[in-house]
């Protein structure tokens, strides 16, 4: 390929190429290829949610949920599980109301799969954060930056605060919406997606623990 079209090949030369000769899968052949390829990566992903499930319960005897006040145990008191409490929170349908943005991902693993390494996550970042009492949903309140638009001698970044709302929702029975909600943590309003925001929600969406949730699209069935 080049950039003069009187240097490119002609039509003719193309269909003439080695690449253009032999038999072509049929669509269905190629969706077939395509859902076996899905189906591998899938059993991978499963492994590794099915061996970190495994380490989690193995660890359940030492894990504790954060509590207000005294986080102190009594004496004979049994720690809790944290899955146990999340069970009772609701997933809201991803409905009209949730508009396809930038800022969201879908998936075909348990809800509480991903709300555990989120959590797991950001315990591990020492990241405060809150989960709602009546929503498998939890909020932080953070920092990004933001490139200035000042003048070009200005190469620092702007930092401003966020409150950041990480929610799961229902798609269907095997699918599930994961949606990053941005707010100005004073005014209370919702911001636009900006190239600090997106950045941000990539940077939780592919870390290296949670990355492997991100495995379908809305319309994929």
């Amino acid at each position: 390929m080049t950039l003069n079209p009187a240097q490119r090949p002609t039509m003719e030369q193309v269909l003439a190429h080695p690449w253009m000769q032999g038999s072509c899968p049929s669509n269905e052949e190629i969706r077939t290829d395509f859902a076996r390829r899905k189906g591998l990566v899938d059993a991978e992903a499963h492994s590794e949610r099915e061996q970190k499930r495994q380490q989690r319960a193995d660890a359940k005897g030492t894990r504790t949920v954060r509590r207000s006040g005294n986080h102190a145990m009594e004496e004979g008191e049994e720690p809790e599980n944290p899955r146990d409490a999340w069970q009772n929170l609701e997933v809201t349908e991803y409905g009209p109301y949730f508009v396809q943005d930038y800022t969201q991902f879908f998936m075909t693993s348990s809800p509480l799969d991903y709300f555990d390494d989120l959590v797991e996550f950001l315990n591990k970042k020492e990241i405060p954060y809150r989960i709602s009492g009546s929503n498998l949903k939890l909020a932080f309140t953070t920092q990004i930056g933001a490139a200035s638009a000042g003048a070009e001698e200005s190469k620092e970044a702007e930092v401003r605060e966020v409150k950041c709302d990480i929610q799961v929702l229902k798609v269907n029975d095997n699918k599930s919406c994961v949606k990053f909600s941005y707010k100005d943590p004073v005014k209370k309003v919702d911001l636009n997606t900006s190239p600090d925001i997106i950045n941000h929600f990539m940077s939780i969406r592919n870390e290296e623990s949670l990355r492997m949730f991100c495995d379908t699209t809305y319309d994929e069935q």
